[in-house]
């Protein structure tokens, strides 16, 4: 995305101005990330610091209906201007999506959470290994996931035996991911068809719906994709 970002040109994507690669825009953003947890800003009533700015990449990302507004907000963020304008795009976007105050959220979360442990340790090895997967996205997955730890419940109908030697379902299993997707990656998809001997279907697009892109083709058929047999 990074990369398309820069083909387009500051017109289209407005963090592509005074960037020369993806590897440089990426540097750039992580960088402003980490300069809002130092110094965070007031806009309003909204507190902009770097749980914001990874939860606006990440809902950029994850929907991704007018990248052109999403970016010149971003940019006004790198250069601390129009905060509030930038603090009322945030909860616009938030708005559409469940809030995660909501008990409800939790505890459909928190039922199928896997590691549970009474202490922080105990999880500390899930929670490095979800910061040192995703360098813009790890920090703000494993702050989701931490709270869920000792969830005193466990979902309903839950398997309880080990996916490590692989699941045998009745009829095979076709597993949907996309491309380029911050939520659930494609790899995460092949990993899943490979342990309960199914198929991976990996269209080549942005976000987390491969369902939301069937609205922008004539045809299914027409959507860029791969079948993997796993």
């Amino acid at each position: 995305m990074l990369s398309a970002c820069i083909t387009a040109g500051p017109s289209k994507c407005a963090l592509a101005a005074n960037q020369t690669s993806a590897a440089a825009l990426e540097a750039t953003l992580l960088s402003l990330a980490d300069s809002y947890k130092a110094s965070p800003v007031a806009a309003g009533t909204t507190v902009i610091n770097s749980w914001f700015v990874r939860e606006l990449y990440f809902v950029i990302i994850k929907y991704t209906s007018d990248v052109v507004t999403a970016t010149s907000h971003i940019h006004n963020l790198l250069h601390h201007r129009n905060l509030t304008a930038v603090a009322d795009y945030y909860k616009s976007l938030l708005a559409g999506l469940t809030p995660t105050e909501d008990d409800a959220v939790w505890g459909i979360k928190c039922s199928d959470t896997i590691p549970r442990s009474t202490e922080l340790k105990g999880i500390m090895p899930d929670v490095d290994h979800m910061i040192g997967t995703s360098k813009i996205f790890g920090k703000y997955l494993a702050s989701v996931a931490a709270p869920c730890a000792h969830w005193p419940w466990k979902a309903r109908g839950a398997y309880p035996g080990s996916f490590e030697k692989g699941v045998k379902t009745k009829n095979p299993i076709l597993f949907i991911g996309n491309t380029y997707d911050p939520a659930t990656p494609f790899e995460s998809a092949k990993r899943m068809a490979k342990l309960f001997g199914g198929v991976a279907l990996e269209p080549q697009v942005f976000g987390v719906s491969f369902f939301f892109h069937l609205f922008f083709f004539s045809s299914p058929a027409n959507l860029p994709y791969t079948l993997w047999l796993c």
